[in-house]
């Protein structure tokens, strides 16, 4: 694991990260928003450290929803704890004492192979953090092989195991229920988009061979700074489809499937490109230093009539009493005749009783208007603008100053003592010792940081002791000295630099 990861994780075992090299790893994921999360982590640390295994956990609920947001890297998305059981009977034990744990919503981890009917899953890689340069030249994570060399440590979208790895037989049942379901009658074609929540795919039926477009989205993942997850999203655009079927810059919805834990759209594929693709490939005149006016003259033609378009397609959308939500040129389409379509109605909301989601295309949201048309009408400002000088994402709100007492989404509550004097010590940079506490010790890796996020339930701790210095000896905080005045020798006797033809030879 890089230094910068480790802000994200607690361990109860300083030295978990350097010892074993390679094994299986055992995972736990919870529903970002479960209430349960600090009782689940509570029950899953007695058990190690009552079987002393190795664990890591996020945090806090703060950086759990983090961790599970749409664009969070979806390989790690999911997991609320890790366990590095040493072998494979450790493994099993593990797998086994754990199971019968109450669990909360569940969803798919993509890299790992889940346990029976449970919220536990497996998956063989590297407990240390090591490194090798791939066939691609590119640098990324590695694991030793049996001949001591490193090898990438590959982590697909599906469970899979090295080469020289065979699965231990206790695994082998969940290992034969892998397999694409026979009834997904859609041939995947090529990616189009990946996020956390899920992907978009250009498929073909194999019914009639007509090309679709698939939405995916995956539970709980995806979640916005609301804590809404993909799938709320995509019945949410579900029913705008269906709702708004008719005008022809609204994609059809053919039909809503589930595959799995997975819920797909099937919907309409628009031939043509993406409008911020259209102009840049060498539509826009800024892209020549020097362009006549013939070409500025037809370009404003164009900008004009694509501006008229979507004015026309947003008072559409306000006469039906919706509120698209997050107009930008990566969700408007280029037909080949010039025409105009709007995808990803993942945002859109009823005007009258709906309110925008925690996403948006930076650039185009305003920082005030948060419900009603007016947000559509401040987007397509923007887009009016951006036609002509697309630098609006320079127009970005700034981070709004919360009023006292606000708390993030999925954070439970108003702090507790543990935390603000965990804040407190942060800002003063030293961390606090506790006696009997190993996770709270000062630690190069962990850098003071103590693991007492969670509510006091995990770890109710006693009164701080004297703070220390740093935490790190190398680190240290050392008190700038300054002086007054201008930078120059120090006068003898006397404070502050010398002044040409002023100098002293005593003191006052």
């Amino acid at each position: 694991m890089r230094p910068q990861d480790y802000e994200a994780y607690c361990r109860a075992d300083p030295v978990f990260y350097d010892d074993p090299v390679r094994g299986e790893e055992s995972r736990d994921p919870q529903d970002p928003q479960d209430p349960q999360d600090p009782e689940v982590i509570g029950e899953v640390l007695a058990y190690c450290r009552e079987h002393r295994l190795s664990v890591k956990f996020l945090r806090g609920p703060v950086t759990v929803l983090a961790a599970n947001s749409k664009y969070a890297p979806r390989a790690s998305s999911g997991k609320l704890l890790t366990l590095y059981p040493r072998d494979e009977a450790e493994l099993r034990r593990a797998l086994t004492g754990l199971a019968a744990r109450p669990d909360g919503r569940r969803g798919p981890i993509l890299s790992d192979l889940r346990w029976r009917d449970t919220v536990l899953y497996v998956r063989y890689g590297a407990f240390r953090q090591m490194y090798c340069v791939n066939a691609a030249g590119e640098t990324v994570s590695a694991l030793r092989d049996p001949a001591d060399a490193l090898v990438p440590d590959l982590r697909r979208p599906v469970f899979s195991v090295p080469d020289w790895v065979t699965v231990p037989g206790f695994l082998a049942e969940q290992v034969a229920a892998q397999g694409r379901p026979e009834d997904f009658t859609y041939d995947i074609e090529r990616a189009l988009h990946f996020s956390d929540g899920g992907g978009v795919y250009k498929a073909r039926d194999r019914r009639d061979g007509r090309g679709v477009v698939l939405r995916e989205a995956r539970p709980p993942a995806g979640l916005d700074d609301r804590g809404t997850d993909a799938v709320t999203r995509l019945h949410r655009e579900r029913d705008m489809l269906r709702r708004l079927a008719g005008p022809d810059f609204v994609p059809r919805l053919y039909d809503h499937v589930t595959v799995w834990e997975h819920e797909y759209l099937v919907e309409e594929f628009i031939e043509g490109e993406k409008l911020e693709r259209h102009l840049f490939n060498g539509a826009h005149p800024l892209l020549s230093a020097a362009p006549d006016q013939e070409t500025l003259d037809a370009y404003v033609r164009t900008a004009l009539g694509f501006s008229d378009q979507l004015t026309s397609m947003m008072q559409e959308l306000h006469r039906r009493g919706v509120v698209f939500g997050d107009l930008h040129p990566g969700n408007v389409m280029v037909r080949p005749d010039g025409r105009l379509a709007l995808v990803d109605f993942e945002p859109t909301f009823d005007a009258e009783s709906g309110s925008a989601c925690g996403l948006g295309g930076p650039g185009f949201v305003c920082a005030t208007a948060r419900e009603g048309t007016s947000l559509d009408d401040y987007a397509l400002a923007c887009m009016r603008l951006f036609f002509y000088l697309p630098l609006t994402f320079l127009n970005a709100p700034p981070r709004r100053r919360q009023p006292p007492g606000h708390r993030p989404p999925g954070h439970g509550g108003p702090p507790t003592e543990t935390a603000r004097r965990t804040r407190r010590t942060r800002r003063a940079g030293r961390t606090q010792r506790t006696p009997g506490n190993r996770a709270a010790s000062p630690d190069p890796r962990n850098c003071g940081r103590s693991w007492t996020h969670w509510p006091p339930v995990l770890s109710p701790r006693p009164p701080p002791s004297a703070p220390t210095a740093s935490c790190h000896p190398r680190r240290a905080l050392r008190r700038p000295v300054r002086c007054r005045g201008r930078a120059g020798p120090p006068r003898r006797g006397g404070r502050g630099p010398a002044r040409p033809g002023q100098g002293r030879t005593g003191g006052r």
